[in-house]
């Protein structure tokens, strides 16, 4: 088995920063976690940020939760992100950069990419990889 090759996206800071690797997974990395979504998730994702997505597309695999003033807790499947009201900002805008950065690459993604199918992996502690996905 081939290693997999990762290319950046988007590197706002070294603990902020939006990857993908050469079987489309993307990878993002806030604080001290990263995610792995493929494409369509994160543009799903992208969508309830920005409060876009309609009520058909909703999905249980994303949800936000808070105010302003209070900060946000933001869901991604099992990974709860507690995100201050800059920092949903800051998030929203790594996640639209990665995704122009995405769309102006050489090597656009394929319709299998964008499939309109969520899927997510996750890492064990033995770094076995699951992977989940959703229609």
């Amino acid at each position: 088995m081939l290693p997999l090759t990762e290319s950046t996206l988007v590197h706002q800071a070294h603990n902020r920063a939006v990857a993908i690797t050469s079987d489309d997974m993307i990878h993002i990395t806030w604080k001290h976690v990263t995610l792995h979504l493929n494409v369509t998730g994160m543009v799903y994702l992208l969508r309830l940020l920005k409060n876009t997505l309609s009520s058909e597309d909703t999905t249980r695999h994303f949800r936000i939760h808070g105010t302003p003033d209070d900060g946000y807790t933001v869901w991604i499947q099992d990974i709860g992100l507690q995100l201050s009201s800059e920092e949903m900002m800051i998030f929203k805008q790594l996640l639209s950069d990665a995704l122009l950065a995405l769309k102006q690459r050489k090597n656009k993604p394929t319709l299998s990419t964008l499939s309109g199918e969520l899927l997510f992996t996750r890492r064990s502690k033995e770094n076995d990889i699951e992977t989940f996905s959703f229609n």
